[in-house]
């Protein structure tokens, strides 16, 4: 019935910007895009607010990263929501993609580090300034996690590039059948006794 929408429309015109009246409009008839086109459009921080929770929740961030692209805040804001959206997928390397394009280091070094995505997990946290002595507690975390998920030989070269550990190294070469590096990691340093083991 017509009538119906009669009031809404009235209420719409008297208290909204006309962007508002057509996002509130196809946010009624379920025209999630259009609604947050004209969203976009508004300039306040409610707005945007809004439109940031309606893009999460309809699936819309990737069109919202095209609406403000020009604003790099809120730029920033969106690819924060959809790096959250990545890592609750696992799509941990993504994640950290969009969490670097949000300015969020930390948030992105710790996707790496989810996606077992060690090099780069390490070369962020040399970008970030940490300490050798944080940067080797992680190495630690890397190889462990990498270990438990069937890739000793990345594991290995951790222990072997960051931990000092030529032991250990040579150990998980072996669990990997990966000989060759074994034997050469034992010869390198030195260690002919791990070669008679």
């Amino acid at each position: 019935d017509p009538g119906d929408y009669l009031d809404d429309l009235k209420r719409w015109q008297v208290t909204q910007p006309p962007a508002a009246q057509k996002a509130a409009i196809d946010r009624h008839l379920g025209h999630w895009r259009d609604a947050l086109a004209h969203l976009a459009e508004l300039p306040d921080d409610d707005a945007f607010s809004e439109a940031l929770r309606l893009a999460r929740e309809k699936g819309l961030l990737r069109h919202a990263m095209q609406l403000f692209k020009d604003d790099a805040a809120r730029y920033a804001s969106v690819m924060a929501a959809y790096a959250e959206s990545l890592s609750t997928r696992n799509l941990h390397e993504d994640a950290a993609l969009a969490w670097l394009a949000a300015g969020e280091r930390e948030a992105a070094l710790s996707s790496y580090q989810e996606a077992g995505e060690w090099r780069q997990a390490l070369a962020l946290a040399h970008a970030l300034g940490w300490n050798t002595e944080k940067i080797k507690k992680l190495a630690a975390n890397l190889a462990e996690d990498m270990r438990g998920n069937m890739t000793p030989v990345h594991a290995a070269t951790l222990h072997l590039e960051y931990l000092k550990d030529v032991d250990g190294a040579v150990a998980l070469f072996a669990q990997a059948q990966a000989w060759r590096d074994a034997l050469w990691t034992a010869q390198r340093f030195e260690r002919q006794d791990l070669v008679k083991t």
